[in-house]
């Protein structure tokens, strides 16, 4: 069992980093897909190659039952988009503005929502503990890892650090529940963090489109102003999530005062 918690953990910590090496927060470059490209690869090879030799050595080794009766990681996988948004309301500095982060995250989970929606029916793998033919990728790997990486391109590595190991544990605790294979959580980490380096692309183009801009001008009024660019004020924002393979609900919600 060690030995396979300490592959996976040298293995995605070796990766992650790649993800940061450019400066500009909403600026593409091929870097930024080294992460998530090997993990979906890593995730698809042990799926069709290796599933007799890793993914059923460490269901059997790490699968457990009884740990059923702990669903933490149902609650625990909006922990990571909660800190997107909770942070800056603590006042914590971050790339962008509150505005900003709201968008970055819906178009995040937007496109999270499109292709799981169809990834899982297309492969059509069964679970580890035969439920439904809907276990690759993991739905709440999926959902933890964007909000994990979404908290490090705001908030840097001293803060995504925290939200990558939370969403390390949500991944683990699939395995240990029974409810997902390596593979499947190895894949459902890649397309988290690539859906959440696809809401810091379009952003630039839907805060064009959305004339961003001009709220803090002239259609907003002074209260929600401050709060949502960045100014000293008082204000209340509200994200909400939605895990479409388990039924599961979740928000963001954020008060400064």
């Amino acid at each position: 069992m060690r030995r396979y918690v300490s592959v996976l953990t040298a293995f995605v910590t070796a990766l992650l980093p790649l993800t940061g090496q450019v400066r500009d927060s909403s600026a593409f470059h091929w870097t930024q897909l080294i992460a998530p490209t090997v993990l979906m690869g890593s995730g698809l090879a042990v799926h069709y190659a290796a599933h007799d030799t890793w993914d059923l050595r460490i269901h059997d080794r790490l699968g457990d039952p009884d740990a059923k009766r702990f669903d933490f990681d149902d609650v625990v996988q909006y922990v990571p988009v909660t800190m997107v948004v909770g942070l800056k309301a603590c006042g914590v500095p971050s790339r962008h503005h509150l505005v900003d982060i709201m968008i970055e995250t819906s178009i995040s989970y937007l496109t999270l929502l499109a292709v799981s929606s169809a990834a899982k029916p297309a492969f059509h793998t069964l679970r580890p503990n035969g439920s439904n033919y809907r276990s690759f990728p993991s739905g709440h790997t999926m959902v933890s890892f964007t909000g994990a990486e979404l908290t490090r391109i705001e908030y840097g590595w001293g803060w995504g650090t925290g939200a990558y190991a939370v969403a390390g544990g949500v991944g683990f605790m699939r395995i240990r529940r029974n409810y997902h294979w390596f593979s499947d959580v190895l894949m459902g980490a890649g397309v988290g963090i690539l859906c959440a380096n696809v809401g810091r692309w379009l952003l630039p183009p839907v805060h064009r489109w959305l004339r961003v801009d001009s709220w803090n001008k002239d259609t907003m009024k002074p209260g929600w102003r401050r709060f949502l660019f960045d100014e000293k004020g008082a204000g209340v924002a509200l994200v909400p999530v939605c895990d479409p393979f388990t039924g599961y609900y979740g928000a963001s919600f954020a008060i400064r005062f």
